[in-house]
């Protein structure tokens, strides 16, 4: 797979533009909304096998880049093994 057809080049991109202004912090650790929405898209299960081919080539990433790519794989194997959640009911109340 070409890497400029890879579609989580721009998933990753946003990732590493709102963590650069965290210090590089763990995205699962971070408090800011922008980072863990980022984070949620990556880790969506449409996203495993692309992650899947991702990693393939981990052993050549530094620790920061190995350790968010294990994670996200790990958390995208994660979230694509549960049962999806039903939407929440309408709120019925008169108001």
């Amino acid at each position: 797979m070409e890497r400029s057809a890879n579609p989580l080049l721009p998933l990753w991109s946003d990732l590493d533009r709102l963590l650069l202004r965290e210090w590089q912090c763990w995205p699962w650790e971070s408090a800011n909304p922008e980072v863990h929405a980022a984070w949620e898209r990556l880790t969506q299960p449409d996203n495993l096998a692309a992650l899947e081919s991702w990693a393939r080539g981990v052993e050549s990433f530094n620790e920061y880049a190995k350790g968010m790519t294990l994670r996200a794989l790990t958390e995208c194997r994660s979230r694509a093994t549960k049962p999806a959640e039903p939407a929440a009911a309408p709120d019925r109340r008169g108001g």
